[in-house]
């Protein structure tokens, strides 16, 4: 069982890297997160570094913002290299 809580403090603390496809797009990214219902959310220069998976998608942005997503809402979700704007 020490390996287990080894594991699991290196988790916590973000010393794993859980290779997220999303990281392979580059240090930042925009997302299109598409809900239930129909509506869309955009949001731009999420760092990729920063994203977290469990009951709620948890990332920072660029401009030092935390979101939290519940997943249980989400339909799908676009990704997409640097800012669409580019």
């Amino acid at each position: 069982m020490i390996y287990l809580k080894t594991y699991q403090e290196l988790l916590v603390n973000n010393k794993i890297n859980l290779l997220s496809s999303t990281r392979k797009q580059g240090k930042f990214v925009s997302k299109i997160i598409h809900f239930v219902g129909g509506y869309k959310k955009t949001i731009h220069d999420v760092e990729t570094d920063t994203i977290e998976e469990g009951e709620f998608v948890k990332f920072r942005c660029k401009d030092d913002r935390m979101i939290l997503i519940n997943k249980q809402n989400v339909l799908m979700v676009e990704v997409f290299k640097g800012d669409l704007d580019d």
